[in-house]
């Protein structure tokens, strides 16, 4: 009898060989898995990439970050200098310096509704634009301004312009003589009286008031926004804001020309904090019109210290020059 053969099979450990060799792929499967998880995860998280403008889909910002330098802004708003001198160019049709829209002359006045043009008593005066009168006498019991005998004989001309569909008024204050009567329709240039010193005034000179939606001594808007500049000359129109985003009020503001910043041509102050509105359009802190074109330092102080802008005034326009930015913009 023979003895029994072997039976053929796979040696074990050729079957342990295998047994690992699976569990091997088992776990690299696992951890490639684990770190494609990972990866994705990162990529989610990542970095936008950035676009060109045109591309973008983000919500841009409502208004620019703050900045610790005065921001030049482009004149992008548009210019109404539509009225004429309401002197005619042989006598003094400039606006006096000393006494400006909101200012306070040297100090001790209140703040000025309007602008002045000095000239001798019997200077005549007329229309800066074709309108209708609405008012042509004294203010001794009717008050059209801080309280009666104010502007003493005086005329309101409503203008046929308007301006965002509000109602423009001219005022003429401080008369010796009317030529006109309550009811006329004008054409610009119509002669309608002649320069006094009638109510609150220290001398001769014509008191002429810009007032935009109502007729009130409440809506006056500066005037050197409104009249056409003399030829040559454009309008400096500025904001200025704290580091708040606030409004700085009443702060000194010279101007210069370049090349001499030792002895100022110009010397402006920012508008009070009440009694005196901006233009509804402009929004503006500060003025000064009739500016010959060309280049300015802009200086403004305040706390304690002074920024510098430069500025290109241009001729027959207004050039707006802003320090800081707004808390909110006005619109």
């Amino acid at each position: 009898m023979h003895a029994s053969q072997p039976r053929a099979g796979i040696p074990k450990q050729l079957w342990l060989v295998l047994l690992m060799a699976l569990a091997l792929a088992l776990a690299w499967w696992f951890l490639r898995d684990t770190q494609d998880a990972e990866a994705s995860r990162r990529t989610l998280t990542a970095t936008p990439t950035v676009r060109a403008a045109g591309n973008q889909t983000s919500r841009p910002p409502t208004r620019p970050a703050p900045s610790p330098t005065p921001t030049l802004v482009p004149p992008t708003y548009a210019d109404h200098l539509i009225l004429e001198r309401p002197v005619a160019a042989e006598y003094n049709d400039w606006v006096a310096r000393f006494y400006p829209y909101a200012s306070r002359g040297d100090g001790t006045y209140p703040p000025h509704h309007g602008v002045e043009f000095v000239n001798p008593t019997g200077t005549p005066i007329r229309a800066v634009s074709a309108g209708t009168v609405v008012y042509a006498g004294t203010d001794d019991l009717t008050v059209w301004g801080a309280r009666a005998s104010f502007y003493g004989n005086l005329i309101i001309l409503q203008l046929e312009d308007t301006y965002m569909q509000q109602p423009i008024y001219c005022l003429y204050g401080h008369l010796s003589e009317i030529d006109v009567s309550i009811g006329q329709r004008l054409e610009a240039l119509d002669p309608i009286g002649e320069i006094g010193s009638t109510g609150v005034a220290e001398g001769p000179h014509l008191h002429f008031e810009v007032r935009i939606g109502a007729n009130d001594y409440r809506r006056t808007a500066n005037p050197e926004l409104w009249l056409a500049p003399h030829s040559g000359r454009g309008t400096l129109v500025g904001q200025a804001f704290d580091s708040d985003g606030l409004p700085i009020r009443e702060a000194l503001i010279h101007l210069y020309a370049p090349g001499n910043l030792n002895v100022p041509l110009r010397e402006i102050t920012t508008y009070p904090a009440s009694d005196i509105t901006s233009d509804p359009a402009w929004q503006e802190h500060f003025c000064s019109g009739d500016l010959t074109a060309g280049d300015y330092v802009v200086r403004l102080f305040s706390g304690g210290r002074y920024v510098d802008q430069p500025v290109t005034i241009v001729d027959g326009q207004c050039t707006l020059v802003r320090f800081g930015n707004a808390a909110r913009e006005t619109g």
